[in-house]
């Protein structure tokens, strides 16, 4: 995987393949026997109801949850089986994810929010900020600002999506990352994350109850509470 800095095209990224998933949450049988695979370059949607298995899957990718059954991989990773340094390590290096509220330190500034996350990768201080400072460029959100607080919710997501860029990951998680904006910021967002995996060659796996986001992706995916995919 080359270095993730902006405008850089990242080497085509290993397929993510998840394969007769099951998952049991709170005596509740949430998904049954879910098979997906996504290549490098390429963009699914999961569609669904509150509770069909969305964030779940995008969780089990992450290995913050364990499936009852099946096998998950990303790249070379055994999921399922990695110890919990390899999959700390791989969230760090290999994967980026934007959650619906940014999940940022409101008392960081801009460049500080998404630098952090190129130093727990490995970059120097020096590093992480000038890749920060040219995500934060690329994505139309001012590098000046000192508290993150003081941009609007679409700046702030974009500060997510930068955050989520460093450091060239070769997959891209976001779990309904325009909910509650309004429709022209929800498509600058939209926009942005979908440009990624043809300008990047990451895979990217969206979790979203919108139509329209969802059509932009390669594919859909609908999950039903426990179904068969």
């Amino acid at each position: 995987m080359t270095q993730g800095t902006a405008g850089a095209v990242v080497k085509t990224a290993p397929a993510v393949c998840i394969d007769g998933v099951s998952l049991t949450y709170q005596e509740r049988q949430v998904i049954r026997d879910f098979s997906l695979t996504v290549s490098g370059g390429s963009s699914v949607a999961l569609m669904g109801k509150s509770g069909s298995g969305k964030s779940s899957v995008l969780s089990m990718v992450l290995g913050l949850l364990k499936p009852d059954s099946g096998e998950i991989r990303v790249g070379a990773i055994d999921v399922i089986r990695a110890s919990q340094r390899s999959l700390t390590a791989m969230r760090r290096t290999r994967i980026g994810v934007v959650f619906q509220s940014g999940e940022l330190v409101e008392d960081l500034t801009p460049v500080e929010n998404v630098a952090v996350a190129g130093m727990l990768g490995g970059q120097s201080r020096d590093q992480a900020t000038a890749e920060a400072v040219s995500w934060l460029s690329k994505l139309g959100v001012p590098t000046d600002v000192v508290r993150t607080s003081d941009l609007s919710g679409g700046e702030q997501q974009r500060v997510a999506v930068a955050r989520a860029l460093m450091g060239g990951p070769s997959l891209l998680i976001a779990d309904e990352p325009t909910a509650s904006l309004d429709s022209d910021t929800r498509d600058q967002i939209a926009d942005a994350i979908f440009a990624l995996p043809a300008q990047t060659g990451a895979a990217l796996i969206i979790a979203t109850h919108d139509r329209d986001v969802a059509a932009r992706a390669d594919r859909t995916v609908h999950l039903e509470e426990g179904d068969r995919s």
